[in-house]
């Protein structure tokens, strides 16, 4: 190439350069501002985050007072619960182990003596009541009297009236 054909070339590209420069600098600047707005958007996304952050540290601190204070309740709850359990298995077993047909039977034989007790005393009762029936009132107020004037004088005679 020659002297001239490198100047006519260098000119060329010193014209070309002034609209890359633009397209350039304009693509800069749009860099720039899509930077800042990603800058601003991670700023937030940040903030965000820090918020999330401190909500799940309250929540966390929520729960560990809440077992802290129910795990003492809870911890007595179980041990009553198994205490009822065991009492439970105890008295089902007790329950299990009973003679039904026996203890029936039992109760029936002492309802049986029971009623025929009850016989008994009423036949008594009757029998006193036959002998209640058959003393004359009449003849035991005569005697008595009769039995009064008789104890009257050795009444008199130890002092009383």
């Amino acid at each position: 190439m020659t002297e001239t054909e490198q100047k006519t070339e260098v000119q060329q590209q010193e014209e070309e350069r002034p609209s890359e420069w633009s397209e350039l600098t304009g693509l800069l600047r749009q860099m720039q501002e899509d930077a800042a707005e990603q800058k601003k958007y991670a700023r937030r996304q940040y903030r965000l985050m820090q918020v999330c952050t401190g909500i799940f540290g309250c929540l966390l601190a929520v729960v560990l007072v809440a077992g802290l204070v129910l795990y003492p309740k809870i911890n007595a709850l179980m041990g009553q619960s198994e205490a009822v359990l065991t009492n439970l298995q105890s008295a089902t077993s007790d329950i299990a182990q009973l003679d039904y047909a026996g203890t029936l039977g039992k109760v029936d034989s002492l309802l049986e003596k029971g009623e025929d007790g009850v016989a008994e005393m009423l036949e008594s009762v009757k029998h006193a009541l036959e002998i209640l029936e058959s003393i004359d009132i009449q003849k035991l107020n005569t005697a008595i009297n009769d039995l009064q004037t008789a104890i009257a004088p050795i009444a008199n005679l130890f002092g009383r009236k």
